[in-house]
């Protein structure tokens, strides 16, 4: 499945099918390009909806093993199953490692009322609340932090 291993489909795949469908290669590669955009414009709809960059999400999906596996799995739902939920697990990933990914975009947040973003003595990215400190990652799987795609 060369698409959901990020590569582009390959010219003897468009040719094969062209000829099962009778139909010219260049009839079958604009079929295919339409459904991609397609497919494309829902998966960046959903990380849009996360409130995050689909440009970035899908730049370290490409570049983290974890990443890669669950966009995988994402494109194979989306194409098979007719469902994009995989790409909130993706979105989710991105948010839940954002720490290591760009922490400088974390630690220049607009945050609410009485909230901070700090890099910790052991060098964790920590929410400062008023009632304690909380590790990043754990105020993201608790729910604790929300958020909105920034005005670039």
């Amino acid at each position: 499945m060369d698409i959901a291993n990020g590569q582009p489909i390959r010219d003897s795949h468009i040719t094969q099918a062209a000829s099962q469908m009778g139909k010219e290669p260049a009839q079958v590669r604009a079929m295919v390009d339409q459904v991609k955009g397609a497919f494309e414009t829902q998966a960046r709809s959903v990380v849009d909806r996360a409130g995050l960059h689909a440009d970035d999400v899908f730049a370290w999906a490409s570049q983290d093993q974890k990443g890669r596996d669950l966009m995988k799995q994402a494109i194979h739902d989306q194409a098979i199953k007719r469902t994009t939920s995989g790409y909130q697990k993706v979105a989710q990933a991105y948010l839940e490692n954002l720490d290591t990914i760009n922490p400088d975009a974390l630690l220049n947040a607009q945050l609410g009322e009485g909230l901070k973003v700090k890099r910790s003595s052991n060098g964790k990215i920590v929410l400062e609340t008023p009632k304690g400190e909380l590790e990043y990652r754990s105020a993201i799987k608790a729910g604790l932090i929300k958020i909105s795609k920034a005005r670039r």
